[in-house]
C-alpha cells in the first residue's frame, strides 16, 4: 500500500471513529431526555374521555356567617396536589356583606377589605389540650398572603386568591394531614369577629362549649373545611 492510500485509510478510520462517538452521544442524550419526560399515558374517565391534570382538582365550599345564628356559603376553594407534593389552591369569595352582626344584640363588625389566608393545623398546646395553630400560606419571606375584596356593589363584595400551601393536604396514600381548614382572618389582629363557630368538629379551645363553660374563640370571617 503506497503512502497516499495509507493516509486515506487512516483518515477514513479517524472520521469513522468521530462519527461513531457523536452517534453514541446522540443516542445517550435522547435516552436521557425520554427517561426524564413525563409519562405519556392515556387514562380515560368513566365517561370515556381522557383524564388531564385538571381532573385531579377538588372543591370545597367557603363558609362564614352574617349573624350569630346562620352559617352561609360564600363561594368555593379549588385545590390540587402538584408534583412537588405541595397543595395549589384557588379561592373565589363571592356575595360578601360589608359587616357581620349579632342576631340578638347590637354588636356589629365590618369585614375588612383585606384578609390574610392561613391554614389551621390541629395541635396540642402546653396544657396538652387540642387547639389550632394558624400559619400564613405565603412562600415569600416577610410577605403575607392576602385576599383583597373588591369595592362593594349593591352592598356585596367579591375577591379571589391563588397560592400554594407548602405541604400536601392529602398524601399519595390518601392519608389526611393535620391541616383541617383554610381560614380568612383579619390582617389587623385587633379586629375581632362577633361570631363564634360552635362546630363540634373544632378543638374545644376553638369552638368552646357553653355547657362546660368554655367560651371558645371568635371565628375567622370565612373558613374552608377540608375534611
Amino acid at each position: 500500500m503506497n503512502e497516499n492510500l495509507r493516509r486515506l485509510y487512516y483518515l477514513f478510520i479517524f472520521l469513522s471513529l468521530v462519527v461513531l462517538v457523536f452517534y453514541l452521544g446522540f443516542l445517550y442524550g435522547t435516552r436521557e431526555k425520554v427517561n426524564s419526560a413525563a409519562d405519556n399515558l392515556t387514562v380515560n374517565n368513566p365517561n370515556g374521555q381522557i383524564l388531564n391534570s385538571i381532573s385531579q382538582i377538588q372543591q370545597r365550599s367557603i363558609q362564614g356567617s352574617v349573624n350569630s345564628e346562620q352559617i352561609e356559603t360564600f363561594g368555593d376553594m379549588y385545590f390540587i396536589i402538584n408534583r412537588k407534593n405541595q397543595t395549589e389552591i384557588v379561592i373565589n369569595l363571592q356575595r360578601v356583606p360589608t359587616s357581620i352582626k349579632q342576631a340578638k344584640g347590637q354588636a356589629t363588625v365590618a369585614i375588612p377589605q383585606q384578609l390574610r389566608v392561613d391554614i389551621a393545623r390541629r395541635v396540642r398546646d402546653s396544657d396538652n389540650k387540642e387547639t389550632y395553630q394558624y400559619e400564613n400560606v405565603s412562600l415569600v419571606e416577610n410577605t403575607l398572603a392576602t385576599l383583597t375584596l373588591n369595592d362593594a356593589q349593591n352592598g356585596l363584595r367579591s375577591g379571589s386568591f391563588s397560592g400554594i400551601i407548602d405541604s400536601p393536604i392529602i398524601d399519595s396514600n390518601g392519608v389526611k394531614s393535620n391541616i383541617e381548614r383554610v381560614v380568612l382572618r383579619p390582617v389587623d389582629a385587633n379586629i375581632v369577629n362577633v361570631f363564634i363557630d360552635r362546630d363540634a368538629d373544632l378543638p374545644l379551645k376553638i369552638g368552646g362549649n357553653v355547657k362546660a363553660n368554655v367560651p371558645g374563640q371568635p371565628a375567622p370571617f370565612f373558613w374552608i373545611k377540608l375534611f
